[in-house]
């Protein structure tokens, strides 16, 4: 699915939106996206993954792999908490020192004040090469 700045209702009608002041994929800290979780939704299997799971994430340069650590069935939380986009969710004011990466969907299917939430940590980069096409003699 594609990314978008913000997470406005407009964004998130495009693709997952990405919290503008959360890290950048593979960055040390907490790149936070949400995405809705309706029939319109595009996080819609946010609910199945376990510990473990792996989350992918491509960008121009290389995809990053994150594997969840918590189960997302299990983890809500109000959608007025903020601390779950932290740059180490739950430890505010800490520096961070992992790549980490957290997904918000709402709890249920449609309209919720909850949110479900998937907690995961880089595993492995694998850069992109971008080498140039033959040029076959032209000039």
């Amino acid at each position: 699915m594609p990314v978008v700045k913000g997470v406005t209702p407009e964004a998130l009608h495009v693709g997952v939106g990405w919290f503008e002041d959360t890290a950048s994929p593979g960055q040390i800290g907490n790149v936070a996206v949400a995405g809705h979780h309706g029939t319109q939704g595009i996080v819609r299997e946010l609910l199945d993954p376990k510990p473990g799971a792996v989350v992918l994430v491509e960008t121009r340069d290389a995809v990053y792999e994150y594997h969840l650590t918590n189960t997302p069935a299990q983890s809500w939380v109000d959608h007025t908490e903020t601390w779950v986009t932290d740059p180490v969710p739950g430890k505010t004011g800490v520096t961070p020192t992992q790549a980490l990466i957290t997904l918000i969907t709402c709890k249920n299917l449609f309209r919720s004040d909850e949110r479900t939430v998937a907690f995961g940590v880089l595993a492995k980069t694998t850069p992109k090469t971008h080498e140039r096409p033959p040029d076959h003699g032209r000039r």
